[in-house]
């Protein structure tokens, strides 16, 4: 049998139990450092997660929900293959199209919008065209759409940093850049200062 004290001494305990004690503040500094290494390694890994999800949800907001074709019907038929379908009547219209892009099930009915460059329209700097892309309003087109009070609104609830710009404009230069009007773009351009006409 294995005897830790062969030679009686007295001191010997003693001796066991400061080896024993330093032993294992070694261990803990051995495994603590250790650890710290893959706690750094878990943090940076994390990190990289939330960017890929923010990314994510980046590309999610910017897909338009494109509604899948209707079949032609022949109005007479429909009548006929209606009733001898569906003993009651079917509202058609009510049925068409998903309400929200959540109503939406099948991923490939999802396509992503392609952002313009809305800081070509004179008075949208990069600030202006982040805060437009943050409220959905990412091409020409849907600036062209956008109510004078609409843009008033997303202005003013950034603040009083951008309160003072004047939108009244950019609906009509985003419908000439819209539809390919560049050279009228160009020219009404020309006669404005910071989004207002000259």
């Amino acid at each position: 049998m294995f005897e830790l004290n062969p030679l009686n001494l007295p001191d010997a305990m003693w001796q066991h139990m400061i080896m024993l004690v330093v032993a294992a503040i070694i261990g803990y500094v051995i495994g603590y450092r250790s650890s710290r290494g893959v706690a750094e390694s878990l943090e940076v890994e994390l990190a990289n997660l939330d960017v890929e999800l923010s990314n994510c949800h980046d590309r999610i907001a910017t897909m338009v929900v494109v509604p899948p074709i209707a079949p032609v019907i022949d109005p007479i038929n429909a009548i006929d293959l209606l009733s001898f379908v569906a003993p009651e009547p079917i509202d058609l219209v009510a049925t068409t199209l998903p309400a929200t892009v959540a109503d939406v099930t099948d991923p490939m009915e999802m396509v992503p919008v392609q952002p313009d460059n809305l800081k070509l329209v004179e008075g949208i700097g990069p600030k202006i065209e982040e805060l437009l892309n943050k409220e959905g309003i990412l091409t020409f087109r849907h600036l062209s759409e956008a109510t004078n009070e609409r843009l008033v609104d997303i202005l003013r609830a950034a603040g009083p940093r951008f309160q003072m710009h004047d939108p009244e404009s950019w609906p009509q230069q985003a419908e000439m850049a819209a539809s390919g009007r560049w050279d009228e773009f160009k020219t009404r351009q020309d006669i404005m200062n910071k989004g207002r006409l000259a």
